[in-house]
């Protein structure tokens, strides 16, 4: 891999792009890499393969990347990577090599989710993105090292969207409608709209969320719901029928029979008793 510093190493960003770039390996030529004695130990290097597929193998094993994934290693630890044919034809990739404080976390807990190698067949949008990130180093751009460090910032973030969607979809069934009951507790669905979605009964998704939350669905969101209600009620002006719509409520009715239970209170008294009628920012 041929680096192309970027950024100075006393650039006071919180992360640096130490490296990146774009390669062309010729059909025929070997491509091997082992990462354990490469210096600067502890870069962090995405790569992606933009022509060709590569292998990579950690502690775990083997792990196959096709043309289009991006790999994830570091510099100093046990991995290797390389093609698994050289006379399969060209190989191209795009790199990037972070350091900084937290890009080791970032880079262990993607790989925690999904392993060394992300498949970007879903979202090809993080190629593009990837390559933005690269052209915005070229000294002609005259981008400042701390832009380039909130790109960086903000590509990593787009990858553990994408890993965790990505997990998300494998899920059985079920556990992606608790996956959406979990996140989104004070959306305007009831459990069975949700059981009805993802093709299950509503009995199954509570018992699966039962045994994943600790708790029944229904107590789940109206609990949320009604915290969240509460809350607008006493620290802003919002009109009741709004509150209601952003809680989860269907109609004000229903929020005032919850908040009553709850609290013991209406709504327009639990206001004017507890809050302090101050407009939501």
């Amino acid at each position: 891999m041929r680096a192309r510093p970027r950024i100075p190493a006393n650039s006071p960003t919180l992360w640096e792009l130490r490296q990146c770039g774009r390669e062309h390996n010729p059909a025929g030529r070997a491509y091997w890499f082992d990462n354990t004695h490469r210096q600067p130990a502890g870069i962090v290097v995405i790569q992606a393969s933009t022509l060709g597929r590569l292998v990579i193998e950690d502690s775990n094993g083997q792990h196959h990347a096709p043309q289009g994934s991006l790999i994830i290693f570091r510099y100093g630890e046990p991995t290797t990577y390389y093609r698994p044919d050289p006379n399969d034809g060209p190989y191209r990739c795009a790199f990037i090599g972070l350091v900084g404080a937290g890009v080791h976390q970032h880079a262990d807990a993607l790989r925690a989710i999904r392993g060394p190698v992300i498949e970007t067949a879903s979202n090809p949008t993080l190629l593009d993105n990837l390559d933005q990130l690269i052209d915005a180093t070229e000294p002609a751009r005259g981008t400042d090292p701390t832009q380039i460090a909130a790109l960086a910032y903000n590509y990593i973030t787009r990858l553990f969207d994408h890993v965790r969607q990505t997990r998300r979809e494998q899920l059985p069934p079920a556990q992606q409608a608790v996956d959406q009951l979990v996140r989104q507790p004070l959306a305007p669905w009831s459990i069975k709209r949700v059981a009805d979605r993802f093709g299950i009964s509503r009995e199954h998704l509570c018992r699966v969320f039962h045994e994943r939350v600790g708790e029944t669905p229904h107590a789940y969101l109206s609990r949320h719901r009604v915290e969240a209600a509460v809350n607008l009620i006493t620290q802003t002006t919002l009109a009741i029928t709004d509150i209601a719509r952003q809680s989860g409520y269907t109609s004000t009715h229903s929020l005032a029979r919850h908040v009553r239970q709850h609290t013991g209170h209406s709504p327009t008294n639990l206001r004017k008793h507890k809050g302090h009628g101050q407009t939501a920012t």
